[in-house]
């Protein structure tokens, strides 16, 4: 098993942010400069929910372009509607 690691970034400014721990214990991401925050699980839950729509996205460009002026052969997905995210992750293309 190979592992993985991605940098979170903010979606809007495109910089990491910042971890900070609350008074009751919860870890927290938040943007220094436009100070979009939340705890640290629900950050990394957004950003894998953006990993898994972008795979998606590039798995279903690839069928349809393998797919394109074959005979007999069609791809009649709809396409995977671009989500809205706050933390997302940097992603190499």
């Amino acid at each position: 098993m190979s592992e993985h690691l991605l940098k979170m970034i903010c979606a809007e400014c495109r910089i990491s942010p910042q971890l900070s721990t609350n008074s009751e214990g919860e870890e927290w991401c938040t943007c220094p400069t436009c100070g979009v925050a939340d705890t640290k699980a629900n950050a990394v839950a957004e950003m894998a929910a953006h990993v898994t729509e972008v795979s998606a996205r590039a798995l279903q460009t690839g069928i349809r372009r393998s797919l394109r002026g074959t005979k007999g052969l069609r791809f009649d997905g709809k396409p995977i509607p671009q989500g809205s995210y706050r933390f997302i992750a940097e992603l190499n293309s």
